[in-house]
Order: C-alpha cells, then structure tokens, then sequence
C-alpha cells in the first residue's frame, strides 16, 4: 500500500522521516540499539504547520508490542532543550528519550512522555502501587494492572485499572496545565456533578473515577431501530444536562478566546491546504462573526460532546469524560455530535441516509426536555466540522486532502444553512454568484439541464479578489472544474477549450497531447465546467527523472499546440512583452530600495535585448505556458488553463517554461541549472520539430525577460520573498552573459 503524503513543510527538517514507516522505523531501532522491530503502524498525529509534527506509534519487538512517540522540529532550540532535559531528568527519561539531532526528531519510548509526569510512574508496576496508596480515596486495594484505552502524547493518558476482586475504574493523567484546569470543576473528595471520583493526586496530575459498564453507539452501517432508539435516549440525556442547575464551579466559555483559537486553527488548517487556503480562511472569518452575532449563553454543557462520549447501560445513555464542561450555547453540543457523525460520512463509514435517522432520533429525544434552535445547530456543526478537518490527515487516510476537501465542502454548506432567510454570504462582493455555486442545492440547480450528474462536493481550489476563482466538484461518476471570472463570461476561453478539443487535443486523436473536456457553459453566473484530467504535475519528473522522453514529449506537446489551426483576436507582441515586465518591476522598485539600482539595471538591460531581436514568427501560443499549466500520465501530456491564449511569438511560450523550472530549482535545490540537462533537451527538440533552428537567441532573450519577472513574483508572494535577492543576482549573472 503507498504510504500517505505529507503536508508541504520546508520548516520542518525530519517532517518526511515521521510519514515514511520504513525511515522512522530503521531511525527507532538504531537510535535506541534494538533489533528485529517490525514495521511501524502509526497510531496518532498532532501538526503545527512551520513549528512541530508529533507521530505516535506502534511496533513489536522482542514478541511484544511497543508504543513510541517521535516530534519533528522547526526549531533547533527545542531540540536542544529536550537534550538537556534528557540529560538531567531520570533515569528513565535518559533511556527512553533519544535525539537525531541532524533531522531535529526527538524520540520517546512509553511511558516516557515529554509533559505527562505521572504517566511513568502509572504504568511501572512498583511506583504504580505506591501512587495509588496515596491518590485513591479508598486504598484498601493498591494492586492492579492497567490497560491502555486512549493515548495522545504530551496532552493525555486514559486507562483502565483492573483490580484483583474483579473491580475496574478509569484513571486519567493530564498536562500540569490541563489538570489545573480541569480539577477547578470537581468537588473535593469522593463526589463530582458528573462521575463519583475515586481519587486523585496534584503530584502525578491523576484523576480516577469509578468504571460504567455500558456499549457504545453504533455509527457505521446500517442501524436497526433500537439502534436508532439509542440516540433517542443520548438525545434526553444530553437536553436533561443541558436542563440542570449550572454550578458556580462551572466557568462560561469566553467566546472572544473561543474565537481566537478558531482563527488560529483555520489559519493553520491554510497551510495544510494551500490550494483551498482562500475558501478556509474565509470560513473561519465567517463563523468568528456569527458566533460573536449570538445572544449570551447561559447553559451547561458538555463542550466536547460525540458519539464516543456515550454509553447506553440498563439504566439508559450516560454520558462520559467532562473534561470540558462548561456554560455556553447548548447548539455547540448538538452541532460539534452531528458533526462527527459528519466526518463518518466524508471517510464514507457512514451513508447520507443513516445519518439523516441518527440526526432525526438525536432531535426528538433531545425535544423531550428542551427546544432546538436550528440555525445555531448548523452553525456549530460547521464550526465542529472545519474543527475536524485534521482528522483524515490524524488518523493515515492516503487521500486525505480529498477527505478534507468533503469537509470543507459540508462546512460552506451548513455555514450558508445558518444564514438567516433573505441573507446572503459573499466571499467577493464582485462574485456575488461564487457563493451560491458553493452551495450543493443551487449548484444542481444550475446544472439541472447540462449532462452532469449530481454533484455531491463543491470546493473552492483558486481564488483572487475581484478577479477570477476555480472550484472544483465531484459526482460519483467523474470530477469537473469550474471556472469563474469577475468581470464577466469568459466566451473567449470557453471557445478556445472547445475549439482545440475538437481540432486534435481529445482522445479521438492520437491522444498523446490533450486538453481537459469542456462540459457546459452557464454565462448568466460567469462560469464553465470542465473535465478534471488525471495525471501528476510535471515538475517533479521533469527535473528529478533521468530518462529525456519527457522533455521530447512535452517539446513535441507545445510544437503541436503552436501549430495548430484556430482563429484568435488577441495578438500578443514583443513590446507588449517587455511592457508587462516594465510594468511589474516599476511596481516594487520602491519596496526594494536597497536593490533599486541592480532592478533598474535589469529593466535597462531587458530593454536593450528586446530591441536586438530580429522580427518574429507569429503563432498561436499558450502565453502562460510553464510547468504548473501541465499534468502528465503514462500516455499522455495535458495542457491546461487557455485565458491568455492568443498569436505571438512561440518562444515567448519556451522561454517562459525555461525560466520556470529554474526559478524553482533555485527556490527547491539552490541550484537554478538543477534540470538543465532536460531542459536543454527540451529546448533542442522542439527546435528541430519548429525547424526554427536558428531560434537560440530568441529563446533566451524570452528566458530571460521571464527570470526577471520573477523578481517581482517573489515579492507578491510572501513565501517567496526571501528569494529576491537570489533572482536579482541570477538575473544579472545570466543578462550579462547575453548582452
């Protein structure tokens, strides 16, 4: 099976070892000098994009299974502060923590936990004993064993005691932070509002509570009618929690720090999700301004309220763990239950329909004691549902940036479902339409007459204020992509697409060279679907495959395209080349002051080279054509994305793509002429297929006006902006060798 991929993270060294199970399984058994482990099976994830990735896992050795922890660093600092901390703790911690300081990965071996301190001593049977002689409130009986039931490193331990007259309760072992916080909501001694309380230690940050037998609720599958009838009674139970007396122990929830928290998940969940980083930020942006719309809370609640928080017992549903209890809106429990069950649906453990009865018998058992505000249900179900969309990432799904995407998708939906009647959300006041096509319902709607299927999950891919956005959608039987554009239908590139797919660029062909299949038009909301083509992004194979057919398939892929016969209005010229780089570099000569004289240079350079260029051929050109725009499979090479298509030269198009690739390589490796083997290969091949064998020059002066565009491209991107002063020199280096 492939392993899963990981997030994109350049800050975090030993991020790739902790998803790869041979890697980080060869670094535990040499780091920690033990032999005939057998492959790693990750169990757990935390991620900090920029700062730290944490990976628990499961092994086996020595016939015996093995837990172990391993944390990824951005900063070396931390690094070293896990090294001393190593060095001057136990013993234990000084045999059970080891560092590869080259990759900043700590690892840790169970029970050795960074932050939780009591957990060693709960689970080495001789301190274990002489823990509970103090922390149970009744220590008649000390000695039993402990089963693991839950574990998140360096946040919290749950087990089960097992005692020898056949007795069992729940012990929890908690941060010094965390047990603070979460010890200010039980009474002293042997009672709690919410679970009889058999002990505790301040020490150890130890809580136990007496053990209820019960089973849980069913969420996967078909569910039977007493099935279903259990949700009904987890419903009265919770509208019964929600009905009780709100102790004064019991603290509200500060929506303004609930806010910030959000803001700083959904920033994060960005970077997990670079391509849909503008529909995520602009949720998050949302749900912070409806939650602070809301009338002041003042009900008891769980605060972390799901399926698994539920035991069905004689006696009726109990619910389980509150850790997190709390005074605010009784929608949040509701919404954050019906939002799991949502996640079960994204990860297809559960159909639509199920979860339609679930919901239905959760509501009527919750009306029996209490009302249900609708609209806040579905706002605290997007909120609980962009809360989780980690998860699919968490817990090792090998697609899981499609699992996210659904997520997202449900999230935009309950989000506009929340909106009062004859209220509209709009991401781009000048893409009124962009929010409504988001939305499952009206987006079928649209398509009612065209040949697509049903879509069930929209999401937002690119988005630029003002200007034009993508979402992409899928049915059960393919996937489309939408485009969008602000100032009105883009006829010219729909025209385009379907004119280069019926004049050579379709499997009808030789379907060596395609481009994705136009499906319909709907000029009235500004947007065109076409197929979503399968294939992987060129760069990688490109500059890292040592086989040349590549760049002899993509030169041969953009000979055909400049050959082929189709009627254009726009004419792109030489000076409307040079223009654009004036343009662009005038634009950030006053953010670069210390470079303003070497950008200038460039710009007068520039100048001098385009004049020297002999008359051009003219032909149809792509004009944006550069790695990003091309996805290849074993058959076949797609080119992509048609706004700029017009006549002009064609070694605007080769030189561009140069230019590209080296400007990457420079970003990735450090090292511009990384690839230049392909690309030269490139280069040759098109030349003799173009029989413009005398096109050298042409292309490198192109190549070069496209490297020095570049420089303003790393400043509007803000990732890229430590590289200018790489560009700058690149650019002077490479002008100085034309001129």
């Amino acid at each position: 099976m492939a392993q899963q991929t990981h997030p994109s993270d350049d800050h975090i060294p030993g991020m790739p070892i902790l998803f790869d199970s041979p890697q980080i399984t060869g670094l535990f058994s040499e780091i920690f000098n033990i032999s005939g482990v057998e492959p790693v099976q990750r169990e757990y994830l935390r991620y900090k994009p920029n700062t730290s990735c944490l990976c628990l896992y499961q092994t086996k050795y020595a016939g015996q299974f093995h837990l172990f922890y391993a944390k990824a660093f951005s900063d070396p600092a931390k690094v070293s502060k896990a090294v001393e901390k190593m060095t001057t703790t136990s013993t234990l911690a000084q045999s059970h923590c080891k560092v590869d300081i080259e990759n900043q990965v700590v690892l840790y071996r169970y029970p050795c936990d960074n932050r939780l301190s009591g957990l060693a001593a709960l689970i080495t049977p001789h301190e274990r004993r002489s823990l509970l002689q103090r922390a149970l409130f009744d220590n008649t009986q000390v000695l039993c064993s402990v089963t693991p039931l839950q574990y998140k490193p360096e946040r919290r331990f749950v087990g089960r005691l097992n005692f020898p007259n056949g007795t069992q309760a729940v012990v929890k072992v908690y941060t010094q932070e965390r047990y603070t916080a979460v010890a200010k909501s039980y009474l002293k001694r042997d009672t709690s509002p919410f679970a009889t309380l058999r002990g505790k230690s301040d020490k150890h940050c130890l809580l136990i509570y007496d053990w209820i037998e019960g089973e849980h609720l069913k969420q996967e599958g078909q569910l039977t009618e007493q099935e279903l009838e259990q949700y009904y009674q987890c419903g009265k139970a919770l509208s019964a929690l929600h009905n009780s007396h709100c102790s004064k122990k019991i603290k509200p929830i500060s929506t303004d720090k609930f806010s910030r928290l959000l803001i700083k998940h959904v920033d994060d969940a960005s970077h997990v999700l670079p391509e849909n980083s503008a529909q995520v930020l602009w949720l998050g942006e949302q749900l912070v301004q409806r939650i602070n719309a809301l009338p002041t809370p003042s009900c008891f609640i769980h605060g972390d309220f799901y399926a698994e928080q539920v035991l069905i017992t004689p006696e009726g549903a109990k619910l389980l763990d509150f850790d997190n209890i709390c005074c605010w809106y009784s929608s949040f429990d509701i919404g954050n239950f019906l939002a799991h069950l949502d996640y079960k649906v994204a990860v297809e453990l559960l159909d639509v329909e199920q979860l339609g009865k679930i919901e239905q018998s959760l509501l009527d058992g919750y009306k029996t004691l209490g009302d249900v505000n609708h609209q806040e249900v579905m706002l605290f179900r997007a909120i609980g549902l962009i809360q989780l969309i980690y998860h699919p990432l968490r817990f090792g799904m090998h697609d899981w940036r499609a699992a996210s995407r659904k997520i997202l998708c449900k999230c935009h939906q309950y989000l506009t479902s929340s909106v009062p009647q004859g209220e509209w959300l709009h991401l781009d006041p000048s893409m009124p339409q962009l929010t409504h096509l988001l939305n499952l319902k009206e987006l079928n709607l649209a398509l009612l007459d065209s040949p697509c299927d049903e879509i069930e999950h929209c999401v937002l891919t690119r988005f630029k204020v003002g200007k034009r956005a993508i979402i992409e959608c899928w049915s059960k039987e393919t996937s489309l992509i939408g485009k969008i554009r602000a100032k009105g239908f883009d006829n010219a590139s729909w025209c385009t697409q379907n004119a280069l797919y019926e004049s050579g660029f379709s499997p009808k062909n030789d379907g060596s060279v395609q481009v994705p299949k136009p499906i319909v038009a709907l000029p009235h909301l500004n947007i065109w679907f076409q197929e979503k083509v399968t294939g992987h992004p060129l760069f990688q194979p490109f500059c890292y495959g040592h086989n040349l057919a590549l760049p002899r398939r993509l030169a041969f892929a953009l000979y055909k395209l400049h050959n082929c016969v189709l009627e254009t209005n726009k004419v792109h010229s030489i000076e409307d080349e040079l223009s654009i780089l004036e343009q662009n570099l005038q634009r950030i000569i006053s953010k670069l002051p210390e470079h303003k004289t070497r950008v200038q240079r460039i710009l007068s350079w520039s100048q001098v080279l385009v004049a020297q260029l002999p008359h051009q051929p003219s032909r149809p050109i792509h004009r944006d054509f550069y790695h990003d725009q091309i996805l290849v499979s074993e058959q076949t090479i797609y080119l992509l994305d048609f706004d700029l298509f017009c006549h002009g030269s064609p070694f605007i198009d080769v030189g561009n793509f140069v230019a590209h690739i080296q400007e990457q390589c420079l970003r990735e490796v450090g090292d511009p002429f990384f690839a230049q083997t392909a690309l030269d290969e490139f280069v040759h091949r098109y030349a003799l297929l173009s029989g413009l064998t005398d096109s050298a020059s042409a292309i490198n002066t192109f190549r070069l006006l496209s490297l020095a565009r570049h420089i303003a491209i790393s400043q509007r991107i803000p990732a890229r902006r430590e590289f200018t002063p790489q560009i700058i020199g690149l650019c002077e280096d490479e002008i100085r060798k034309a001129l």
